[in-house]
This record gives C-alpha cells, structure tokens and sequence, in this order.
C-alpha cells in the first residue's frame, strides 16, 4: 500500500510538472499588448548608394498571430538626408523563443534636396532647377524573424523589398519657338532593406 501511495504522488508531481510546464511555455510565448524598441536600419540605392540610419518601431499585437507593425527611420543619406515611415500589417506564428512573420506596410519615403523641377531657355542655353524636398509613396514586403530571450524582450531582424513609387519632376522650356512642356515620372523602384532591433514588451 505504502509504495502504491508513492508511486501515485510521483505520478501526480510528474503530471503537475508537466501541466506547469506546458503552462509556462504558453504564457511566455504569449506577446504583450505593446512592444517597442529602438532599431539601425539599412536601404540600398535610396537616392545616392545605400543610406544607413537609427530607427524606432514598434507593434500592436492582437493576439500570437497578428499584429499592427510600424517603424519610423531616419537615414541620413550623403547631401540628402531621408524620412522612412512605414504601417502595415504583421502575420505569422509564434513559439516559446522564435517567431516568423510575413510583413506588408505601406508608407512613404520622404528625401531633402531633390529635383522637383527644371527651366531650360531655348534662346541662351540657360538651365535653372528647383529643389526641395520630394515625397513619394512606398510598400514594405518582407519577412521578420523574432526571437524571445525573456517574457520582456525580444530580438528582430527584418528583410524585404521597399518599393518607392517616384514622384514626378517637371521641365519647362522657354524662349523663342520652344518644345512643349514636359513631366517626367521615374516609375516604381525597388530597394532591398534590413533593420535588426531590440523591444520592451509592456
């Protein structure tokens, strides 16, 4: 009788550890409400060569699965410094300590010094442009990978395609008999981007 009583409690203690277990790692695997964190972010070929710069961004979660997700990026690009701002959604699955995701975030991306317009006189060859800063409209697809070293922080990589829809540049001519007025619009262009970050979950 005596060791059926221990080898009961043993299997009792052996079934509570393991619901306890189970347990732990779903709470842990859960996410926050909210979650934020600072990032470093690269996009190539954004006006002259890759541009590199700091960032926040940050995610609401609605449940393990889906999420709210937006960065903001400043990438301080030679002679022509560059606004990133992307919200979109972020969908995927979510386990103790890794988390997948696929990502689509639409946006804008925003460059000081570009050219908006341009002024060329038929009769003395003379060229006048017009710069200021250019906002063009952009598409964030990619994949994030998460990973989860405590119940508060997480580590993130992101990897995708930012796609900048260009805005248009006009050129206006005058002078003696010139050719029509013409507008210029550069297309959709496509530019790899990585970022890793570190969040506080809250």
């Amino acid at each position: 009788m005596r060791s059926t009583r221990i080898a009961y409690s043993a299997v009792l203690y052996l079934a509570a550890c393991f619901i306890f277990s189970v347990l732990a790692r779903a709470q842990d695997s859960m996410p926050s409400r909210f979650e934020a964190g600072a990032a470093f972010t690269t996009v190539r070929n954004i006006n002259v060569g890759g541009v590199v710069g700091p960032g926040v961004d940050g995610d609401i979660n609605f449940g393990k699965h889906v999420a709210l997700d937006g960065s903001f990026n400043w990438l301080p690009a030679n002679g022509s410094p560059t606004l990133n701002f992307l919200i979109g959604a972020k969908a995927g699955i979510r386990r103790e300590h890794l988390g997948l995701f696929a990502k689509a975030r639409p946006g804008f991306v925003s460059s000081a010094h570009q050219i908006r317009s341009s002024t060329f006189n038929v009769d003395t060859g003379q060229e006048t442009d017009r710069f200021g800063r250019m906002t063009e409209r952009a598409l964030d697809l990619g994949g994030v990978v998460e990973y989860y070293p405590s119940t508060r922080w997480l580590l993130r990589t992101d990897m995708g395609d930012t796609m900048v829809s260009e805005a248009r540049t006009d050129f206006t001519f005058t002078g003696t008999n010139p050719p029509p007025n013409l507008s210029v619009t550069r297309g959709t262009t496509n530019h790899f981007q990585f970022s890793t970050s570190v969040h506080y979950r809250f």
